[in-house]
């Protein structure tokens, strides 16, 4: 769980590796294409646009992007979806309270 105020801006990095460095990606995989969203918890409404920016991958087999916004009191389900060089397909989700 993120927690985090309104006014703050911050980048977040998820790693598509286990900590001992194996999988799941494979030898020489890599990830090429990321998206990240934001969706309030109490009925679904997309909030990518105002609290999602600058998603890029990052060193090969990390997905970076900046969380900002967010209203004071609501929860939020961050979805991080990455697709790697060797076709495989990953989806995180997170969750993030702001206060």
């Amino acid at each position: 769980m993120i927690t985090k105020r309104p006014w703050e801006e911050m980048f977040r990095t998820l790693q598509f590796l286990r900590p001992d460095g194996g999988g799941p990606l494979t030898e020489g995989e890599t990830l090429t294409a990321a998206t990240v969203t934001a969706a309030a918890l109490s009925d679904g409404t997309d909030h990518s646009a105002e609290m999602i920016a600058d998603i890029a991958i990052y060193a090969t087999t990390q997905v970076r992007y900046r969380l900002k916004g967010g209203s004071a009191g609501n929860d939020y389900q961050l979805t991080v979806r990455a697709e790697t060089s060797n076709g495989q397909k990953f989806e995180e989700r997170l969750g993030c309270k702001v206060n």
